[in-house]
C-alpha cells in the first residue's frame, strides 16, 4: 500500500511540473514584451525543470528564448551561431512545434545585418515548416517579420500591404500581435506624412499594449506618436509623450528599441534647431548600434550625425558621416538585395491570391445551395451520416 502511494505521489508530482514546465512556456513571451529580468529568471526556471523532467519540448523553448535574448543584446552573427547550433545538435528539435520559430528570429537576425537574401531564405523556410504543419500562427508571424524588413528599408506601401494582410487575417481583439501590427502601421504612415491615420493607428496600439500590460509595445506606440507629435511642429506633447516611453522601454531593455529611442530625440532636436543634443543622441546610438551589429540603426545614426554636424558647421565631420553612410547604404541595395526583396513580394501575391481564390470559391459554394434544393439534400444526408 505505502509503496502504491509512493508512485502516485511521484507522478502527481511530476504532473505537477509539467504543468508548471507548460505555464511557463506561455508566460515568457508575454514577460519578454514586458519585463526583460522577469523573463531571464523565467527562463532559467524553464531550462532546469525542463531538463530534470526530461521535458524536451521545455527545453527546446528554454533554448529559443535564450536565443531570442542573445538577439537583443548580442552581435547577430553570435544569435545565428546560437540557433544553428541548436539546429544541429538538439535531437527532436525538427519535429517540434517551435521549429519555425529558430528560422524565424534567424531571419531577423539576417535584417539586421541587412542581409535580405539568407532573411528570405530563413523566413521561406519557416513559412514551408507552418504550411506543412497547418500553423495559422506561425504563418501570420512570417508576414509581420517581411513586412518589418520593407519597413527598415523605406518601402512603406509595400510593408502596409503585410501588416495589413496580417489584421484581415487575425481581426479579432485578442490577437497577441495586434498592438505590434498597428503600431507598425502608425509608423509606416508617419513617414508617409499621413499623420492623423498615424496618430489613429499609435493610439489603438496603445490601447491594446496597455490592455495586455505589453511594455514593449506600449513604448512602441508612445515612440511613433511622439514621432507624429512632433513631425507636425507639437513638440511639448512630443517631449512629454517620450517620457512616458523611456519609462516603459527601460522596463524591456531592448538595444534595437532604444537605439530607435535615441535616434527619435537627435531628429528632434535638428528640428528643434539644437544640433548639439542631436549629436549626442545620435553617438549614443551609433555606439549601440556598432555593438549589437546592427546595420540598419547604424545607417540612422550616420545619418542623423552627418545632418546634426551640418547643421553645427563641422562639415569636415558631416562629410566623414555621410560617405560612412554612402559605404553602408552601398552595402544594403545589392543585386542579390533587391531580387531577394522582390521576390519576398512575389511570395506575398501568390499567397494572398491563393487565399482569396478560396475564399471566393467557399462564397459561390454557399451561395449557390442557398439558391437551389441541394442545401436540403446536404442537410439529409449529413443528418444520416451522423
Amino acid at each position: 500500500m505505502c509503496l502504491a502511494c509512493a508512485v502516485l505521489a511521484a507522478k502527481s508530482q511530476s504532473a505537477s511540473k509539467v504543468a508548471e514546465i507548460d505555464s511557463l512556456i506561455a508566460q515568457i513571451p508575454r514577460m519578454m514584451r514586458s519585463d526583460e529580468t522577469v523573463a531571464r529568471n523565467m527562463v532559467l526556471q524553464l531550462r532546469q525543470l525542463a531538463e530534470q523532467e526530461g521535458h524536451l519540448h521545455g527545453i527546446i523553448q528554454s533554448v529559443f528564448s535564450q536565443a531570442w535574448i542573445s538577439y537583443r543584446h548580442q552581435n547577430a552573427d553570435v544569435t545565428i551561431a546560437k540557433i544553428d547550433s541548436a539546429l544541429a545538435n538538439i535531437n527532436g528539435i525538427k519535429e517540434d512545434s517551435s521549429l519555425a520559430k529558430f528560422y524565424i528570429l534567424k531571419g531577423q537576425c539576417y535584417i539586421k545585418k541587412a542581409d535580405f537574401r539568407m532573411a528570405l531564405q530563413n523566413f521561406n523556410q519557416a513559412l514551408q515548416i507552418s504550411t506543412q504543419r497547418n500553423d495559422h500562427h506561425t504563418k501570420t508571424s512570417v508576414l509581420i517579420s517581411i513586412g518589418w524588413a520593407y519597413m527598415e528599408d523605406g518601402k512603406y506601401p509595400e510593408a502596409l500591404n503585410f501588416f495589413k494582410e496580417v489584421l484581415r487575417l487575425n481581426p479579432g481583439e485578442q490577437y497577441e500581435n495586434r498592438a505590434v501590427v498597428l503600431c507598425n502601421i502608425a509608423s509606416c504612415y508617419n513617414t508617409t506624412g499621413q499623420f492623423t491615420l498615424a496618430e489613429q493607428y499609435a493610439r489603438q496600439g496603445i490601447a491594446v499594449a496597455r490592455k495586455s500590460k505589453s511594455m514593449a509595445d506600449l513604448a512602441n506606440g508612445l515612440n511613433i506618436l511622439a514621432r507624429s507629435n512632433y513631425l507636425q511642429g507639437k513638440m511639448d506633447q512630443a517631449i512629454s509623450i517620450l517620457k512616458e516611453a523611456s519609462v516603459a522601454r527601460e522596463k524591456v531593455a531592448d538595444p534595437f528599441m532604444i537605439a530607435s529611442d535615441y535616434l527619435e530625440l537627435a531628429d528632434l532636436h535638428i528640428k528643434n534647431s539644437d544640433p548639439a543634443a542631436a549629436i549626442e543622441w545620435a553617438k549614443k546610438a551609433e555606439e549601440l548600434s556598432e555593438k549589437t551589429g546592427n546595420k540598419l540603426k547604424l545607417a540612422g545614426s550616420f545619418e542623423a550625425l552627418a545632418n546634426a554636424y551640418e547643421a553645427t558647421g563641422e562639415t569636415g565631420q558631416a562629410a566623414q558621416y555621410y560617405k560612412k553612410l554612402l559605404v553602408i547604404r552601398d552595402s544594403m541595395n545589392n543585386e542579390h538585395y533587391n531580387q531577394s526583396i522582390a521576390a519576398m513580394q512575389v511570395e506575398f501575391n501568390v499567397q494572398k491570391q491563393t487565399a482569396e481564390n478560396l475564399e471566393l470559391k467557399k462564397e459561390n459554394l454557399e451561395s449557390n445551395l442557398k439558391n437551389s434544393q441541394q442545401q436540403k439534400w446536404m442537410l439529409i444526408l449529413i443528418g444520416g451520416i451522423i
